[in-house]
């Protein structure tokens, strides 16, 4: 179906206020994460270079970082246009079955040229970066690299383990590089796995009383299930932790700070 050469009708008719403004948050987290997840990957492969003294030339950086970024818009582009398609034939696209996503116009141009992207930006990366270079890369700087296309091309990954896995071994990824910055703040001493032990409990505590303890009382107190169904509070939930954690990621992660490159390597 030729759903490029077809006017579109725009699939907003009937939709309140808040929920067109809910559904153009939840675009702006599709395209929040997948600029944090490509620089992510892109920063894991950096980090296992360091320690495996492999060298990159500007070119092959910038090459590896094309590579996963193509993917990244990719994957977004690709799901404006399943938007695009479902609104043609008067379907519509739900995010956690409940909130429709609004059909944003893209041109489908941009769906082809990323993909395009995508092969090419491999196919250049594994010549010109990991064949060309005289020394062998780890399997632990492949491993982030290969995962992010399996996990999050479209037309390879499964939608489970898409929603459910991805983000699980996302945040697991995360543990190995803040343990060791943050080990690094504490002093080596005869009360160092104390002082590391109460800075876990803190945390679990924090995070107890951030997204269990404390909305459930407000929930209790303002009688928000009565107002509101559930599944409108995990939609805004996904949506603000995702575009929050976007944006505390793009202050804290910066190679170029002394105390994080200190602290890595």
């Amino acid at each position: 179906f030729d759903y490029g050469r077809v006017q579109r009708q725009p699939n907003s008719a009937g939709m309140s206020f808040g929920t067109q403004l809910l559904s153009m948050s939840i675009w702006l987290m599709y395209i929040t994460v997948g600029w944090h997840y490509s620089k992510q990957v892109f920063g894991c492969i950096m980090v296992y270079a360091k320690f495996d003294k492999y060298k990159f030339t500007n070119f092959q950086r910038g090459l590896l970082k094309a590579s996963v970024f193509s993917v990244g818009f990719y994957n977004f582009f690709y799901f404006t246009q399943m938007t695009a398609a479902k609104a043609v034939l008067g379907e519509k696209v739900l995010f956690l079955n409940s909130i429709p996503l609004v059909d944003l116009g893209v041109p489908a141009i941009f769906s082809h040229l990323s993909l395009a992207a995508v092969i090419v930006t491999a196919v250049a990366v594994v010549f010109l970066v990991f064949v060309k270079n005289k020394k062998r890369p780890s399997i632990n700087m492949l491993i982030p690299w290969i995962a992010f296309y399996i996990w999050w091309i479209p037309v390879v990954k499964s939608m489970d383990f898409y929603i459910i896995a991805v983000p699980f071994f996302h945040s697991l990824q995360y543990l190995p590089f803040a343990h060791r910055v943050q080990a690094g703040r504490i002093a080596p001493g005869q009360w160092y796995n104390l002082k590391m032990s109460a800075q876990i409990f803190a945390i679990l505590i924090v995070g107890f009383l951030a997204f269990e303890f404390v909305p459930a009382a407000l929930d209790a107190g303002l009688r928000s299930e009565w107002h509101q169904q559930k599944l409108f509070f995990m939609v805004a939930f996904a949506v603000f932790i995702n575009i929050h954690h976007y944006f505390i990621d793009a202050v804290l992660w910066k190679f170029d700070q002394k105390e994080v490159s200190n602290s890595l390597f």
